[in-house]
C-alpha cells in the first residue's frame, strides 16, 4: 500500500524527511516516526488498541529487519574539503572491486532477511561509474530481495549518462551543499584551491529538472552566516535538507558551542518561517531529534532507531573488511572480520559484539543519572569510541527547544516541514 492509500484508510498524515516518515494519527492526535509508511501505521494501530484496553495480537502490516551496507567505492575524489573525516583523495588504500561485492550478494542471496539498503559512499563514488552500473544490475538480479540503493556524492562529477541511469534504476542520490557561495567555497574545495559551489548547484538543478529530488547534506560550520543559509535555501527552492555540525580535531570545545547556537538559531528561523509561510522546511536533524520525544525511545541522527551500527548497519571498506558504520573508516582498531571470512550476517554482527558492550558502557557511565536519558538519541560512537571528551550539549539543547514547542500542534508541524503525501 501507498502513502496515500494508507493516509485515506487509517487517516494518518505523513510526512517524509531523508528516508524516514512522520505520522500523526488524525483519528487519536497521536506522533510517530518510521523509516516506512507501513510502520507508522503499525506503531499507530498498537497505539489505537492499546487507548481501547486491547492488546493488539499481530501487527497490521507485517515488519521486516533491514540491513544497511555502506560501500566504500573508492577513496578517491575530486574535491579536496579541508574537514574530510576520511581525508578523502589524499589518502588512497585502493578501490572496492567487484570480487567484493559479489561476496557481499552471496551473503544476501542466502540470508533469510529480504529488506537491504546499499549506499555507495567514498571519497566520491562517481568517480567509479562503471562499477556502480554493474553494481546496481547485479544486485537487482536477486530474487526476492527488496535491495535499494543510494549515492553519497559531492555533486561534481554528474553528467548526462549518469543523469539518466539514476532515474532509470531509482537510485536515490545525496549531494553534500553547504549552503550559498561563499561559506560552501571555504572548505568545499577542488585540488587547486577553486571552490565548487557553481558546479554542485548547477547539477542539483540538473537533477531536479528530470523530477529527481536529491537529499542534501549541509555542513554548518563557525563561520556559516544562518540566515544568509535559510535565505540561499528558498531563493533555490530546496525546501528539504539536513544539517551535519563541523567535526574535527581543530574544533575546540569554544567553536563547538559556536555551532551549537547556530543551528538553535536556525531551526527557530525555520520554524518561524513555516508558521507564515506555504513554503515549508524540512529540515533533518530537527526531525530526527523529535522523534525521539513521539518513540520515547533513543534514536540517532544518521538514521537508525536506535543506531545499529555494527548490528544491522555496517560499512564495507575496499578490503573487504566490516567496520561499524562509514564513521570509522580507515581505523584499522575497528576492523572486525573479512568478508571472505563469514558465512553470514549473524557472524558479522557477531563480530561487533566486543564493540557494542564497550560503546554501551562507555554511553552508561557518561549518561548516568542524566535526566535525558528516556529519550536521548545519544552520541554517535565514532566520538564516544575515539575520545574521552563526550559533549552533549547539543541534544540538550535541542530537547529544551522541542520541549518549549510540544504543545502547540501548529508548532510541531512547521518543525515538521511539509507532508509528504
Amino acid at each position: 500500500m501507498n502513502g496515500l492509500n494508507l493516509q485515506k484508510e487509517f487517516d494518518i498524515l505523513f510526512y517524509e524527511v531523508k528516508g524516514s516518515t512522520f505520522g500523526l494519527d488524525r483519528y487519536s492526535g497521536y506522533w510517530t516516526f518510521g523509516h516506512t509508511v507501513e510502520e507508522i501505521v503499525n506503531h499507530i494501530y498498537c497505539r489505537r488498541m492499546e487507548d481501547q484496553g486491547l492488546p493488539p495480537k499481530k501487527h497490521l502490516i507485517p515488519k521486516s529487519k533491514s540491513i544497511t551496507i555502506i560501500i566504500h567505492a573508492t577513496n578517491n575524489c575530486s574535491l579536496r574539503c579541508k574537514y574530510c573525516y576520511a581525508d578523502s583523495g589524499r589518502k588512497h588504500n585502493g578501490d572496492f572491486s567487484m570480487f567484493i561485492f559479489s561476496r557481499l550478494l552471496e551473503l544476501v542471496k542466502h540470508s533469510s532477511q529480504s529488506d537491504y539498503s546499499f549506499i555507495f559512499h567514498g571519497g566520491e563514488p562517481l568517480l567509479r561509474f562503471d562499477m556502480l552500473k554493474e553494481m546496481v544490475a547485479e544486485s537487482l538480479k536477486l530474487k526476492n530481495k527488496n535491495i535499494r540503493h543510494f549515492i553519497q556524492s559531492n555533486g561534481v562529477n554528474i553528467n548526462s549518462q549518469i543523469l539518466r541511469w539514476i532515474k532509470k534504476t531509482n537510485t536515490k542520490i545525496s549531494i553534500s551543499l553547504d549552503g550559498y557561495a561563499d561559506i560552501h567555497n571555504l572548505n568545499r574545495v577542488f585540488a587547486n584551491g577553486m571552490g565548487s559551489w557553481k558546479i554542485v548547484l548547477s547539477n542539483i538543478k540538473r537533477l531536479l529538472a528530470i523530477g529527481i529530488n536529491p537529499a542534501i547534506n549541509c555542513v554548518l560550520t563557525p563561520e556559516t552566516d544562518v540566515q544568509l543559509l535559510l535565505d540561499f535555501f528558498l531563493d533555490n527552492e530546496i525546501l528539504s535538507f539536513k544539517i551535519e555540525l563541523m567535526r574535527g580535531k581543530w574544533l575546540n570545545d569554544e567553536h563547538y558551542r559556536t555551532l551549537v547556537k547556530k543551528y538553535l538559531k536556525l531551526i527557530n528561523l525555520i520554524v518561524n518561517h513555516n508558521l507564515n509561510s506555504t513554503h515549508k522546511i524540512s529540515e533533518g536533524r530537527l526531525i530526527s531529534y523529535l522523534s525521539s520525544f513521539v518513540k520515547q525511545g533513543n534514536t540517532l541522527v544518521c538514521g537508525k532507531y536506535p543506531c545499529n551500527a555494527g548490528k544491522s548497519f555496517f560499512l564495507l571498506d575496499e578490503g573487504g573488511s566490516f567496520l561499524p558504520c562509514g564513521q570509522f573508516y580507515g581505523m584499522s582498531q575497528f576492523q572486525a572480520v573479512n568478508i571472505n571470512n563469514v558465512k553470514n550476517f549473524a557472524e558479522v554482527e557477531n563480530s561487533f559484539k566486543n564493540y557494542r558492550e564497550n560503546y554501551q558502557k562507555k554511553m552508561d557511565s557518561y549518561c548516568d543519572g542524566c535526566v535525558w536519558t528516556s529519550i536521548c538519541c545519544r552520541i554517535c560512537p565514532r566520538t564516544v569510541m575515539t575520545t574521552d571528551e563526550i559533549n552533549c550539549c547539543l541534544q540538550k539543547e535541542v530537547y529544551y527547544f522541542i520541549i518549549e514547542h510540544l504543545q502547540e500542534k501548529k508548532t510541531v508541524l512547521a518543525m515538521l516541514g511539509k507532508p509528504c503525501c
